[in-house]
């Protein structure tokens, strides 16, 4: 019986997970769109905030600086995709 019970809620859970990520490959097609060297330049931005918060905090308070700015850097890389798109 327990075979029965879980195959609807995985494929449910499998549907919404493919759901939700056809969602935000939409979002991120239509800003990124035409934009690859913004998009690259996000994608390393996000690594090495990746491997910031991965290093030791013993780094006087500059490795959490250095993450906000990367937060701040993203932030930017999307005002420039959402400008470039709104002025073609």
């Amino acid at each position: 019986m327990r075979t029965n019970f879980y195959k609807p809620v995985a494929i449910i859970s499998t549907l919404g997970l493919l759901l939700s990520l056809a969602c935000h490959t939409t979002v991120v097609a239509r800003v990124s769109a035409g934009q690859p060297h913004m998009e690259t330049a996000r994608q390393y931005i996000e690594s090495a905030k990746a491997e910031l918060q991965a290093a030791e905090a013993n780094k006087g308070g500059h490795r959490e600086t250095a993450i906000g700015l990367c937060d701040q850097t993203v932030q930017e890389i999307n005002a420039g995709i959402e400008y470039a798109h709104a002025h073609p």
